[in-house]
């Protein structure tokens, strides 16, 4: 795994007054449009990268049941 230094955050406010939080994190770590990757084990990899670099913790899906085992929601 590389080094990766603690991000900076910036704060804004959109136009109805709520607060956006704004990573600056190392560009290498930034994704970008049509960025490809080899294999889908090397996509998931930077995802989780991307993630700490961001100061976020990642995940790759959630899946929530009504109580009788049907799911809910993807």
């Amino acid at each position: 795994m590389p080094t990766i230094s603690t991000p900076t955050t910036l704060v804004t406010y959109t136009p109805c007054g709520s607060e956006q939080w704004i990573s600056r994190i190392e560009e290498k770590f930034t994704p970008v449009i049509g960025k490809t990757f080899v294999d889908l084990e090397s996509a998931i990899m930077f995802y989780r990268i991307y993630a700490i670099a961001c100061g976020f913790e990642g995940r790759l899906s959630s899946t929530k049941r009504f109580h009788d085992g049907i799911i809910r929601t993807k």
